[in-house]
């Protein structure tokens, strides 16, 4: 399970989802298949709820998308957006 740290807020802003860290004072913007996984990442979902939430939302293959939300966790968490729950 993964939640966003205490230092960061998300707001979806039109089209993208706008991330701040604020103690790094830095913004990252998402697209929106960010911002749905973002969303998710509330620390109650494992993984796999996650997972499973987003193959019923967007039209792809699971194995696949499996492998690119693995990749993205990693990407959120060095980025110092999420940690483990």
């Amino acid at each position: 399970m993964f939640r966003p740290r205490p230092d960061v807020r998300f707001r979806v802003v039109g089209d993208e989802a706008v991330v701040v860290r604020q103690e790094e004072a830095e913004v990252i913007a998402l697209n929106d298949v960010g911002a749905s996984i973002l969303a998710l990442l509330d620390s109650r979902r494992s993984v796999g709820e996650v997972l499973d939430a987003l193959v019923e939302e967007y039209d792809v293959d699971r194995e696949s998308l499996s492998s690119d939300l693995t990749r993205f966790l990693s990407e959120l968490r060095d980025a110092g957006v999420v940690e483990e729950a």
